[in-house]
């Protein structure tokens, strides 16, 4: 349980320094910056689904010890003593003692001061349910464990994803702060030339106009930068009031290089390659992903254990066998009373036994219970077979998107490029004289529209190798936590 105990050690560190963040934030304006990998690392220690999991292993722990206890030796004592403030009287015919037939005489039974106790040992030597459980319960222990497993990959993955969609959302804002000051600068050159008399001040209303409609845009962006952030701190498990700075730059990510070409994207970069990406064959994805997931392996534990439950109720019907040993004090004693008494007033005795019970008819009951626990296998079979077909197509699913990403990426970047120096020449020809301010704007668009193609295109990229990380079961950071 060290292992554990020391996720419950990181969880204290990590909201500690998240208050303090916080209180530095409130006080000096700044935002502490946060990586993915502090991320998913916290999220692995904090979120409410990982924490419920780890309960749950404990609690799973406790369960082996309890089936244990079912095969130990019982051991009871009991200790009384009684105190007769008057002696019980029974009437008996008078002819026992000599006397007239068909009358009673009052006879007191006992004495003043009665003691009684002793200790019973009894042990089960043979009950097929108890022993069986010992065997349900560390593979009910294990079936907890794989569904750490299972959570911690889909937490990491939702980490990830909420992350990169804070990323996506930041990027977007910038774009469109920077294409507010694009049109701000042009604006105010256009409103040079119209004082020059070199264009009609009808241009300089048009970008009025496309200014104004550009602004709410922008707030809409700030107001999905606030969003993103707050849902990626519920995905850390985290208060949504507290801020960070995300680390990361789409515009600067290259999807296709093997290293961070910004330093920014260092941390994002070794995640991504964490996982090599492989395009294998459905049945080498079936192979991978049933010894990965951990979905699946739970599922396999889940068939173990009820191969267990058919088992135990087999046993049902087979005879069960205890043995017990029991040694016993009695005393009787007369006036006042003397911890059981005296030696000549003190009597012991010892008692060996074994029980045999066997159930020979309890109405089918039995039976019908055995065949219930064959139909739920059956069940649990077909649960593991669709599981196992939906993760290779989740898997081949995910390689797809990938390998069209991969694609996109030559005509992307091609054609941000291209917008970049379009609108270059657009500003150049207007600046001479020999272009509108028509031609602006629609450059201007371009160039906007190219540069979301491109930030868009590294999201879907990144989303979608968290998404082929979880379809094949093999999430970074899980392994360190959960084997």
């Amino acid at each position: 349980m060290s292992k554990y105990m020391s996720v419950r050690a990181l969880l204290v560190l990590i909201l500690f320094v998240a208050i303090q963040n916080s209180v530095a934030q409130n006080s000096t304006g700044v935002k502490p910056e946060l990586k993915l990998s502090q991320a998913i690392k916290t999220a692995l220690a904090n979120a409410t689904e990982i924490k419920q999991a780890v309960y749950q292993i404990e609690d799973a722990e406790q369960s082996v010890l309890v089936s244990w206890g079912e095969v130990f030796p019982k051991i009871d004592t009991d200790i009384s003593y009684q105190r007769n403030l008057e002696v019980p009287v029974n009437f008996l015919p008078a002819e026992i003692f000599g006397g007239p037939a068909g009358t009673l005489i009052p006879v007191r039974f006992g004495t003043d001061n009665n003691w009684s106790g002793g200790f019973t040992v009894s042990q089960t030597l043979f009950r097929g349910e108890a022993f069986v459980g010992i065997a349900t319960a560390d593979l009910y222990r294990l079936a907890q464990k794989e569904n750490h497993r299972a959570i911690a990959q889909k937490v990491v993955t939702q980490t990830r994803v909420a992350y990169y969609q804070a990323l996506f959302a930041n990027e977007t804002y910038r774009l469109e702060q920077l294409n507010i000051e694009r049109l701000r600068k042009n604006l105010v050159e256009n409103e040079a030339r119209v004082k020059a008399g070199l264009v009609d001040d009808y241009d300089v209303l048009r970008l009025k106009v496309q200014l104004k409609n550009q602004e709410p845009a922008l707030k809409n962006a700030e107001n999905a930068v606030l969003e993103a952030n707050r849902r990626l701190n519920l995905a850390m498990g985290l208060p949504v009031n507290v801020r960070f700075e995300i680390v990361g730059d789409l515009k600067e990510f290259e999807i296709l290089s093997e290293n961070a070409v910004s330093s920014l994207n260092t941390d994002l970069k070794s995640i991504d390659k964490m996982t090599p990406l492989t395009f294998d064959s459905p049945n080498e994805i079936s192979f991978m992903v049933n010894a990965s997931r951990g979905d699946l392996r739970s599922l396999k534990v889940a068939s173990d254990l009820q191969d267990q439950r058919i088992f135990a109720d087999k046993t049902n019907f087979l005879p069960n066998l205890n043995a017990s040993y029991s040694m016993r004090w009695t005393a009787a004693q007369a006036g006042t009373p003397v911890f059981f008494a005296t030696s000549d007033q003190r009597a012991r005795s010892q008692v060996l036994g074994l029980t045999l019970n066997w159930n020979l008819f309890n109405g089918l009951k039995q039976y019908t219970a055995l065949q219930q626990s064959k139909i739920e296998k059956k069940n649990i079979e077909e649960q593991r077979r669709f599981a196992k077909e939906s993760a290779v197509n989740e898997t081949l699913t995910a390689q797809d998107n990938i390998q069209n990403l991969f694609e996109l990426v030559p005509s992307v970047k091609e054609g941000l490029q291209l917008a970049k120096v379009g609108y270059d020449r657009a500003l150049i020809r207007q600046k001479n004289g020999l272009g509108t301010q028509l031609e602006v704007t629609d450059a201007e668009l371009q160039l906007r529209q190219a540069e979301v193609n491109y930030a868009t295109l590294v999201f879907n990229y990144l989303s979608a190798k968290a998404q082929y990380d979880m379809a094949i079961g093999k999430v970074p950071f899980v392994a360190q936590i959960v084997n």
